[in-house]
């Protein structure tokens, strides 16, 4: 089950790095090293950079991260980077702050501002189809797993029925021997 998510993951990663990828700017920033906490400067990157960077971050960075993002939208409900970051924040692969139904609305209510533009809606619908699919995805790995382990208890019960059956047969041959033995013991 690892490869097919690490497959996931990857060929996720690759498309949203193609689809971010009109988002970058003219001069890059170079790279957040994640041994230290992300700083207001550093946020400043692109969204692809952003990504690459919440990917790499470890579970703590993650929350502050998801903190920080969250005290900046409450006190600035229209600030589109910080809800495109705070959707993407929530809807990554690996996110130990992982949420897609907060990651939908987000998106959704970032896609219905007038004032988003044409490359900014682009990449929000793509990342909310993203989303959307990855959720749909993650419901049927965890249906599927549950269809495994429910056909593992009946495999199991089956096997304990099916050595019951053998234990009585094999007593049932017992005792046909041993009235057998008597029986020839007696002539």
């Amino acid at each position: 089950m690892s490869n097919p998510n690490k497959a996931l993951n990857t060929l996720s990663i690759f498309l949203l790095a193609l689809s971010l990828g009109a988002c970058v700017t003219a001069k890059p920033k170079p790279a957040v090293t994640m041994s230290e906490p992300v700083e207001h400067e550093q946020r400043k990157t692109s969204i692809l950079e952003y990504a690459a960077n919440m990917l790499a971050a470890s579970g703590d960075i993650q929350k502050k991260e998801l903190s920080e993002l969250t005290q900046n939208l409450s006190a600035n409900r229209q600030d589109i980077d910080t809800r495109m970051k705070l959707g993407l924040l929530y809807g990554l692969p690996n996110s130990k702050v992982k949420d897609f139904n907060k990651a939908q609305a987000l998106l959704d209510d970032l896609i219905r501002d007038p004032s988003l533009g044409a490359e900014r809606k682009l990449l929000a619908n793509l990342l909310r189809d993203y989303i959307a699919d990855t959720a749909k995805l993650a419901q049927k790995a965890r249906d599927e797993q549950k269809r495994s382990e429910s056909l593992q208890v009946k495999a199991e019960t089956a096997q304990q029925k099916a050595d019951n059956l053998q234990r009585k047969l094999d007593e049932l041959k017992n005792i046909e021997k041993t009235m057998t033995d008597r029986g020839q013991g007696n002539n």
